[in-house]
């Protein structure tokens, strides 16, 4: 039996790199300044950089790809519709109404 490995959610993964990153950086910026707010809010603003720079570097690549996923699912149905269409009798209009039919005996013999 193969052994089963966990889903990993590589965003969750990538914006928590980028979260500590942010953090320490912002930390190490923070704490060399000579402000007394800094050290406390450059470590939190770093955390959200990292954020979303993680989280830009994960989503975009994905954009990209579902799309082009899009394009070519589109581009595949349109060669089905047009063999679909190759030697279709001309004159038939599928959304018209059908003849009506002839009116159907009793089943009971009544």
């Amino acid at each position: 039996m193969r052994g089963h490995r966990p889903h990993v959610d590589g965003l969750g993964v990538v914006t928590l790199v980028g979260a500590l990153l942010g953090f320490v950086i912002g930390a190490l910026i923070g704490f060399s300044s000579p402000g007394l707010s800094t050290p406390v809010l450059l470590p939190f603003a770093g955390a959200g950089a990292g954020i979303v720079a993680g989280a830009l570097i994960v989503l975009v690549p994905g954009t990209f790809r579902r799309h082009r996923d899009t394009r070519m699912r589109a581009i595949s149905h349109e060669r089905i519709r047009a063999a679909a269409h190759v030697d279709w009798p001309d004159g038939i209009d599928l959304a018209a109404d059908p003849p009506p039919r002839p009116p159907r005996p009793d089943r009971f013999g009544v």
